[in-house]
C-alpha cells in the first residue's frame, strides 16, 4: 500500500511539474509571437492592411512596432504612438495589455524556477514520463482552441476579452483609435494559430526525447 501511495504521490509531482513547463513554454510562445516582428509585416501584406487603414507600409510598421516594443516593457508605461491619436479609452485598453503581460512575465520566472527545480530531481530519479505528460499536453491544447477558434474566432476573441477586461475598452472607436485599423482580426485569427502550430511542433519533439530516453533507460 506505501508504495501504491508513493507511486500516487510521484505521480502527481509529475503532473504538476508538467502543467508548469508547459505553462512557461506557452507563455514563451506567445511573447516570441508578439516580438516576432516579420510576421506581422508579411501580414500586412497578405491581408492587404495598407488599403484598409489608407496608411503607408512605413507608416503602419512604425505604428505596430511601437505597440509591440510597449506590451513588451520598452518604451514605459504610457502609450503613445508615433502617428496616430489614441482615445483615453484607447490607452487605458493598452496599459491593462501590458499590466496582463507584466503578470505573464512573474508567472513565468515562478513556472522556471519551479521547472527547474522539478526537472533536475526527475532527471536524478531517471523519471522521464512528465516528458511525454507535457507532450500530452502541448498536444491537446492545440488541437482543442485550434477546433474553438476555427469553428467562430469572432466568439472566441469576445469571450477571450470578457474574461481579461472588466470593460469595454477594447471596443475601438476607428475615428478615435485608427491603430485598429491595422490590426485586423484576421491577423488575430493568423497569429493565433501560428502560436498554435509551434506548441504542436514542440509537442512532436518532446515525444521523439521521450522515445529515446526510454531507449536509453533499456
Amino acid at each position: 500500500m506505501n508504495r501504491d501511495m508513493s507511486k500516487e504521490k510521484n505521480n502527481v509531482f509529475q503532473t504538476l511539474i508538467a502543467i508548469s513547463i508547459s505553462l512557461c513554454i506557452l507563455i514563451l510562445m506567445v511573447k516570441f509571437a508578439l516580438a516576432f516582428k516579420s510576421f506581422y509585416y508579411f501580414e500586412v501584406d497578405r491581408l492587404n492592411i495598407e488599403s484598409m487603414s489608407n496608411m503607408t507600409k512605413n507608416e503602419i510598421i512604425k505604428n505596430y512596432d511601437y505597440t509591440i516594443d510597449y506590451l513588451l516593457g520598452k518604451k514605459g508605461t504610457e502609450f503613445e504612438l508615433p502617428s496616430l491619436p489614441s482615445s483615453l479609452f484607447g490607452k487605458v485598453h493598452f496599459e491593462e495589455v501590458l499590466k496582463i503581460f507584466s503578470t505573464l512575465n512573474i508567472v513565468l520566472t515562478v513556472g522556471i524556477a519551479i521547472s527547474i527545480i522539478g526537472i533536475v530531481f526527475l532527471y536524478k530519479k531517471r523519471n522521464f514520463n512528465f516528458i511525454k505528460k507535457v507532450s500530452n499536453i502541448l498536444t491537446f491544447f492545440p488541437i482543442i482552441f485550434g477546433a474553438i477558434f476555427s469553428l467562430n474566432f469572432e466568439r472566441s476573441f469576445i469571450i477571450f476579452h470578457k474574461i481579461f477586461f472588466r470593460n469595454d475598452y477594447w471596443i475601438f472607436d476607428p475615428q478615435k483609435d485608427p491603430i485598429i485599423n491595422i490590426l485586423p482580426q484576421e491577423f488575430f485569427f493568423d497569429i493565433a494559430i501560428f502560436i498554435l502550430i509551434i506548441n504542436f511542433v514542440i509537442a512532436f519533439l518532446l515525444r521523439i526525447i521521450y522515445h529515446k530516453k526510454l531507449k536509453y533507460l533499456k
